[in-house]
């Protein structure tokens, strides 16, 4: 609950932006194989104006190791938005991706590039295209910064920046906090402030590779 009451804290700065929101999640990794596993990434945001549920989110991916260093992934969000008008409408959203990463001594870069099929009730289906880039390094203490561009059908439509902090628990467990935000183009918005924390548990496989 704790993440709930983040926007509370942070009020003088949310005034000073058009939105100032909070995120708590924690995800499930499954080995399924050797190559294969299922990520469940469970979660919840919170808007500083109301302090209340805007977005609920399951999101299962099944990722796959192609390289030693190339991970492919394909999953959907399955989520309740909260419109300004009080109306609660799903989204079913697909998505595929591919994440190579780059491994120079101590300093890791990582790629994403994503595509994502909008579907959302009552609503005409569209398209989104994201870039990230993210730096990270460390084992135990993993600091990380990333860029994040977004596209649609029409063009550019925002850039993420991000920063943050991954402690690793144990050999399987780790705990994520971190920060972004992003300026958009869409109307009726402006620069969105994020705040979320992140429970990462794995568990590991039994499964021969497929």
């Amino acid at each position: 609950m704790g993440f709930r009451l983040l926007p509370l804290l942070l009020l003088p700065l949310g005034a000073l932006s058009a939105e100032l929101q909070s995120d708590g999640a924690i995800d499930f990794r499954i080995g399924l194989s050797r190559r294969w596993d299922l990520l469940v990434h469970n979660r919840a945001r919170v808007r500083s104006t109301s302090n209340d549920w805007y977005d609920v989110s399951i999101i299962p991916i099944f990722r796959y190791q192609w390289r030693p260093r190339v991970q492919l992934a394909a999953g959907a969000f399955i989520s309740w938005f909260e419109y300004p008008n009080n109306d609660w409408q799903r989204h079913f959203r697909p998505i595929v991706a591919i994440e190579p990463a780059v491994l120079d001594k101590a300093v890791t870069l990582t790629l994403r590039t994503q595509y994502e099929r909008f579907m959302i009730t009552e609503r005409p289906d569209c398209n989104r295209y994201r870039q990230r880039f993210r730096v990270s390094r460390g084992r135990d203490w993993v600091p990380y910064a990333s860029v994040e561009f977004f596209f649609t059908d029409h063009g550019y439509a925002t850039t993420r920046y991000g920063t943050g902090l991954r402690r690793n628990i144990n050999k399987r467990d780790s705990v994520e906090f971190g920060y972004w935000y992003e300026t958009r183009r869409l109307n009726d918005y402006g620069i969105r402030h994020m705040f979320y924390t992140t429970f990462i548990f794995n568990f590991q496989g039994f499964a021969p590779d497929l």
